[in-house]
């Protein structure tokens, strides 16, 4: 893990001194043609064969699994950590997550400045529908949080204190969570939702089922945001059929998604409507107080610093506050606690530190001065507790913010996949993180022997990718 944070801090540093952001010039409408729509349809079907490939992969793989919770609707199967590592897989999986990565980045071509007529759109329609049906019914998950969401939804708040074991199917989750279960480390919203989705339905089948659904919902509500915010058709296809968003925060259903959608809704109405703004941003931090950096992008697009910071501090203080009022001490208890548990070694701790400053240092400048860097879009995965590679798309309202948002949506399934810890770490996976540090350590040595270090930040709060 302190090689992925290694990997963070370089890559950083390296954009920080070396990026020379260019003027965006916007390409003339041309029609994507006959021609331009088979490729992208091509390009579409190569994204979809992908995901169900890697759907099909870890379900083998799974073989040697303890099958849980056997109904007549699903039987789920969890990646168990404690298995023998299959290195051939490592590799495989690692293979088609690059060619996700090619496919997107022909969808994109091929989009941008295009003028996309009604076949095109629903062949992207049509592909991110598919890969939500399967990313819904699958019966496979490489994380067990889905399990933890749901007794979160069973307990409400006293999942910042758990006692005893669950009865029933819902043992599962001490199976995976211990007994009592790790306490509940999200925010009061997230803690309501789900104990709502409870109340819906006690099975648990179906709670994870629902769960699944908020972030389908979260999904497509960005789709609109985006659309609110007229990007072009490009960058909306290249998240719609994002095989590493759906893999990660469909299948697996971690509930990032849904604190990513409130502050992506909140962009297109920062403008007009600061106050709703404000009040998605503080939703998003009562999910996941990590989400105070995250957030923080939002009010770069207001021209008053006094007012943005204004902004950002009402959106601090109801979240904050409203997480307090709601959950108490035992919610800054129960983050302590589970902090404890997973403490890192003294090297690794120190480089987590380290990398924390730098993306807040990041977030700050881009509050403060609206400025952007857009290697920092990646390093947002160090506000998590560990380095956990879907904590990567935290960094997508940066990344929007930096004019970046269809390179980073385009790098996402390799950089995922490469981050990934449920596949072993394999001498390709190890050449290509050297390949990633030795290149930044060689841009920065680039950039102090040539005596440029700037602008290391671009003003792009207003721009788009379109």
């Amino acid at each position: 893990m302190n090689l992925a944070y290694l990997v963070v801090v370089v890559v950083a540093i390296a954009s920080v001194v070396a990026y020379e952001p260019r003027p965006h010039r916007p390409a003339a409408k041309r029609r994507i043609g006959a021609r331009g729509t088979l490729a992208l349809g091509c390009a579409c079907l190569l994204s979809l064969g992908c995901f169900a490939a890697l759907l099909f992969l870890d379900e083998r793989a799974m073989s040697q699994q303890v099958l849980l919770h056997p109904q007549p609707l699903l039987a789920w199967q969890v990646w168990d950590d404690r298995a023998p590592p299959m290195r051939w897989l490592s590799d495989v999986v690692l293979g088609i997550a690059l060619v996700q990565s090619l496919a997107l980045l022909v969808a994109y071509v091929l989009l941008r400045g295009a003028t996309v007529g009604m076949v095109a759109r629903l062949l992207v329609g049509a592909t991110s529908l598919t890969m939500l049906v399967l990313a819904m019914t699958s019966r496979t998950l490489k994380s067990a949080d889905l399990f933890a969401y749901a007794g979160i939804a069973r307990l409400g708040l006293g999942a910042y204190d758990p006692r005893g074991a669950f009865a029933g199917e819902y043992a599962a989750i001490n199976h995976y969570w211990g007994t009592p279960m790790i306490p509940d480390v999200y925010g009061p919203l997230w803690t309501f939702l789900s104990h709502a989705v409870y109340m819906s339905g006690s099975g648990l089948t179906r709670v994870i089922l629902e769960l699944r659904g908020l972030e389908v919902v979260a999904f497509v509500a960005i789709i609109f945001a985006l659309r609110a915010m007229k990007y072009g058709d490009e960058v909306v296809a290249v998240f719609a059929i994002n095989g590493a968003i759906v893999d990660q925060f469909i299948r697996d259903g971690h509930n990032d998604l849904f604190a990513i959608a409130l502050v992506v809704l909140a962009f297109p109405l920062v403008a007009r409507f600061p106050m709703v703004a404000v009040l998605l941003v503080a939703g998003a931090i009562a999910v996941k107080i990590s989400f105070v950096a995250v957030g923080a992008t939002v009010f770069a697009a207001e021209a008053s610093r006094r007012r943005r910071l204004s902004f950002f501090a009402a959106a601090v203080l109801l979240g904050c506050g409203g997480s307090a009022a709601f959950a108490g001490a035992a919610y800054p208890n129960a983050i302590a606690e589970v902090s404890r548990r997973v403490m890192e070694d003294g090297v690794t701790h120190g480089i987590h530190v380290l990398a924390i400053v730098a993306v807040g240092l990041a977030c700050a400048v881009a509050l403060w001065l609206r400025r952007f860097n857009a290697g920092v879009s990646y390093a947002h995965i160090a506000l998590g507790l560990l380095p956990i590679p879907w904590y990567v798309v935290w960094g997508f309202p940066y990344a929007m913010r930096a004019g970046f948002a269809a390179t980073f949506l385009v790098s996402l399934p390799f950089v995922l996949s490469l981050l990934t810890m449920s596949y072993a770490f394999t001498p390709l996976r190890a050449a290509i993180f050297f390949v990633v540090v030795v290149a930044a350590l060689f841009a920065i040595l680039h950039a102090w022997r040539s005596g440029r270090f700037g602008p290391a930040f671009a003003a792009r709060a207003q721009s788009r990718e379109s």
